[in-house]
Protein backbone atom coordinates (compact mmCIF):
# COMPACT_ATOMS: atom_id res chain seq x y z
CA UNK A 1 0.00 0.00 0.00
CA UNK A 2 1.18 3.63 -0.88
CA UNK A 3 0.95 6.80 1.14
CA UNK A 4 -1.38 7.61 -1.89
CA UNK A 5 -4.06 5.18 -1.01
CA UNK A 6 -4.78 6.43 2.26
CA UNK A 7 -3.82 10.87 2.79
CA UNK A 8 -5.97 13.64 2.09
CA UNK A 9 -6.23 15.76 -0.91
CA UNK A 10 -8.40 18.37 0.60
CA UNK A 11 -6.53 19.64 3.18
CA UNK A 12 -7.30 22.40 5.92
CA UNK A 13 -4.32 24.73 5.91
CA UNK A 14 -2.94 28.19 6.73
CA UNK A 15 -1.20 31.28 4.86
CA UNK A 16 2.10 32.08 6.86
CA UNK A 17 0.29 35.61 7.55
CA UNK A 18 -2.81 33.90 9.42
CA UNK A 19 -3.00 35.52 12.85
CA UNK A 20 -2.25 32.73 15.46
CA UNK A 21 -5.25 32.93 17.00
CA UNK A 22 -6.97 32.31 14.24
CA UNK A 23 -4.65 28.97 13.50
CA UNK A 24 -5.48 27.87 16.87
CA UNK A 25 -9.12 28.41 15.91
CA UNK A 26 -8.67 26.28 12.45
CA UNK A 27 -6.68 23.45 14.95
CA UNK A 28 -9.69 23.38 16.66
CA UNK A 29 -12.77 23.49 14.78
CA UNK A 30 -10.85 20.48 12.73
CA UNK A 31 -9.72 18.75 15.91
CA UNK A 32 -6.25 18.73 14.14
CA UNK A 33 -3.16 18.43 15.89
CA UNK A 34 -1.32 20.35 12.99
CA UNK A 35 -1.84 22.19 10.21
CA UNK A 36 0.17 22.84 7.19
CA UNK A 37 1.57 26.52 6.30
CA UNK A 38 1.67 26.93 2.60
CA UNK A 39 2.44 29.81 0.17
CA UNK A 40 0.26 29.64 -2.69
CA UNK A 41 1.06 25.80 -3.79
CA UNK A 42 4.14 25.61 -1.52
CA UNK A 43 3.78 24.05 1.52
CA UNK A 44 6.62 26.27 3.72
CA UNK A 45 5.66 25.05 7.27
CA UNK A 46 3.73 23.66 9.99
CA UNK A 47 2.68 24.30 13.31
CA UNK A 48 1.63 21.46 15.20
CA UNK A 49 -0.30 22.42 18.56
CA UNK A 50 2.40 21.87 20.80
CA UNK A 51 4.15 25.05 18.64
CA UNK A 52 1.45 27.15 20.68
CA UNK A 53 3.35 26.78 24.11
CA UNK A 54 6.08 29.12 24.83
CA UNK A 55 9.14 26.84 25.97
CA UNK A 56 9.96 29.34 28.80
CA UNK A 57 6.57 29.43 30.64
CA UNK A 58 4.14 26.79 28.84
CA UNK A 59 2.08 29.30 28.25
CA UNK A 60 -0.64 28.30 25.78
CA UNK A 61 -0.53 31.90 23.19
CA UNK A 62 -4.02 31.62 22.11
CA UNK A 63 -5.43 31.82 24.95
CA UNK A 64 -3.02 34.47 26.12
CA UNK A 65 -3.71 36.34 23.17
CA UNK A 66 -7.62 36.18 23.86
CA UNK A 67 -6.79 37.21 27.37
CA UNK A 68 -4.83 40.27 25.77
CA UNK A 69 -7.14 41.18 23.12
CA UNK A 70 -10.23 41.60 25.60
CA UNK A 71 -9.29 43.75 28.02
CA UNK A 72 -10.23 47.58 28.05
CA UNK A 73 -6.89 49.01 27.83
CA UNK A 74 -6.19 46.72 24.33
CA UNK A 75 -9.71 47.81 23.27
CA UNK A 76 -9.50 51.28 24.44
CA UNK A 77 -6.27 52.62 24.03
CA UNK A 78 -3.51 50.75 22.30
CA UNK A 79 -1.09 53.05 23.25
CA UNK A 80 -1.02 52.01 26.68
CA UNK A 81 -0.61 47.74 25.12
CA UNK A 82 3.19 46.95 26.37
CA UNK A 83 5.49 46.17 23.48
CA UNK A 84 5.95 42.78 23.69
CA UNK A 85 1.59 42.20 24.28
CA UNK A 86 1.59 43.78 20.87
CA UNK A 87 3.94 41.38 19.73
CA UNK A 88 1.97 38.59 20.96
CA UNK A 89 -1.13 39.71 18.88
CA UNK A 90 0.19 40.57 15.85
CA UNK A 91 1.89 37.34 15.59
CA UNK A 92 1.17 35.40 12.43
CA UNK A 93 1.58 31.29 11.64
CA UNK A 94 5.41 32.27 10.53
CA UNK A 95 6.33 33.47 13.84
CA UNK A 96 5.82 30.13 14.98
CA UNK A 97 6.25 27.49 12.27
CA UNK A 98 8.34 24.62 11.69
CA UNK A 99 10.08 25.09 8.87
CA UNK A 100 12.62 22.14 8.99
CA UNK A 101 9.87 19.68 6.97
CA UNK A 102 10.08 16.36 6.66
CA UNK A 103 7.97 14.93 3.29
CA UNK A 104 7.50 11.63 1.50
CA UNK A 105 6.16 11.17 -1.96
CA UNK A 106 2.65 9.80 -2.65
CA UNK A 107 4.37 7.08 -3.96
CA UNK A 108 6.05 5.72 -0.92
CA UNK A 109 5.59 2.97 0.52
CA UNK A 110 2.99 2.91 3.81
CA UNK A 111 5.88 1.09 5.92
CA UNK A 112 8.70 3.40 5.13
CA UNK A 113 6.12 5.95 6.19
CA UNK A 114 5.91 4.38 9.44
CA UNK A 115 9.65 4.32 9.89
CA UNK A 116 9.93 7.56 9.18
CA UNK A 117 7.23 8.50 11.74
CA UNK A 118 9.41 6.42 14.11
CA UNK A 119 13.16 7.52 13.07
CA UNK A 120 12.26 11.34 12.39
CA UNK A 121 9.49 11.61 15.36
CA UNK A 122 6.90 13.16 13.03
CA UNK A 123 3.46 12.55 12.06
Amino acid sequence: MKVKDLMTTNVISVTPDTPLHEVAETIEKFHLTGVPVVDGQKLVGLIAERDFITADSELYLPTYIKLLTDMDFVSGDKKRLPKEAQAIIDARARDIMNKKLVTVSPDTDVQELAETFATKRVN
